[in-house]
């Protein structure tokens, strides 16, 4: 994350339709081209998908790496990548794993990297994350005096990989706040210091829980690894608490508490996101898995796709750190990922 593969692969598609109006580039992304083809394979409508496919000049796969190729899809989606490269038709991916990491699934598509034109991308310097930050605030309508720039130039290189979601965040926040709300005010609470990473027992966490959020309309789910389910309640509690404290509508009730498994990795967000579309949920929190598992060492790429993947599907979703579940801030950010990651409030 954060290295602009998909900005990339959007100005390629961009570029290519631009040289052929009239033809069509397929765009999409590993999660998206997977659920096409399961969909199309279990309607009997694999042809219609496959017409499509032969009417394209070039197939544009963003994050191919969440293809998540299975019996129920795998011989679409193989005639699919077939079809462009057998008619000597343009096929560009993006990953987030160099091509010697992804052996099976290029041999699961048809592809071969020894044949392609591979390209790497590198996380941008601390200057050029600061300039990349700051245009994206100019273009928010944002202008941060020298105190401001400071806060929001240090939150940026802390994580380059978070800048969309500080972005949103201080997007959500400007909007739901108060007319002429001060941007420094909106950039304290975004980039408030993290507290000290604390694991908690699920027993600890119940003795810390208030009373729950009374209940809204929109059904929400709560997933939470084995034996946290007081984990996932406390982070809705603080999420409550934020909206309550700023005078916010609530509109989540909860429908169902599952936990997902943390074992096989690679699988967890796949069948964590399966559950949540299976639920009928329109929202989704997430905390996350506990220090010491194999899960917890690849947390971000499984947060991320995650949330990819229910995004991808119309479901706005929150995830929280496993050792952060106490802190007020990280209630805060569950409200506004729930409420506008979709692109509007519940």
């Amino acid at each position: 994350p954060g290295t602009g593969k998909t900005h990339l692969v959007n100005a390629a598609g961009l570029r290519l339709q631009e040289q052929a109006p009239h033809e069509t580039v397929w765009l999409t992304s590993g999660s998206m081209l997977a659920r096409a083809a399961g969909l199309a394979q279990a309607s009997g409508r694999q042809g219609e998908l496959l017409d499509f496919a032969a009417k394209a000049r070039a197939l544009i796969i963003d994050d191919v790496h969440t293809t998540g190729v299975a019996d129920h899809n795998a011989d679409t989606i193989q005639k699919i990548v077939g079809s462009f490269l057998g008619a000597g038709r343009q096929v560009i991916v993006s990953s987030l794993y160099a091509s010697k990491h992804m052996g099976s699934l290029e041999a699961a598509l048809g592809l071969r990297a020894e044949k392609a034109h591979v390209v790497e991308l590198k996380t941008p310097n601390d200057a050029a994350q600061q300039a990349i930050g700051d245009a994206a605030l100019s273009r928010m309508g944002l202008v941060p005096n020298g105190e401001e720039k400071d806060v929001f130039a240090r939150g940026v290189v802390k994580d380059f990989t978070l800048l969309d979601d500080h972005l949103r965040r201080i997007s959500a926040l400007a909007a739901l706040g108060p007319p002429g709300a001060p941007l420094g005010q909106i950039l304290r609470d975004i980039f408030a210091p993290d507290g000290e990473p604390e694991p908690l027992s699920a027993e600890k966490v119940k003795s810390l829980l208030p009373a729950a959020p009374p209940p809204g309309n929109t059904p929400l789910v709560l997933f939470h690894p084995p034996d946290a389910e007081p984990h996932a309640d406390l982070v809705l509690a603080l999420a409550y608490e934020a909206a309550k404290s700023r005078g916010w509508a609530f509109p989540w009730k909860v429908i169902a508490k599952r936990p997902y498994p943390l074992d096989p990795p690679h699988a967890a967000p796949y069948l964590l996101a399966e559950e949540c579309l299976r639920s009928g949920a329109a929202a989704a929190l997430i905390v996350g898995p506990p220090p010491g598992t194999e899960l917890a060492g690849q947390e971000r790429l499984f947060r991320a796709l995650s949330i990819r993947l229910l995004a991808e599907a119309g479901v706005p979703t929150a995830a929280v750190p496993f050792a952060r579940v106490r802190e007020k801030k990280q209630g805060l950010f569950a409200y506004l990922d729930l409420a506008l990651r979709a692109g509007g409030r519940s």
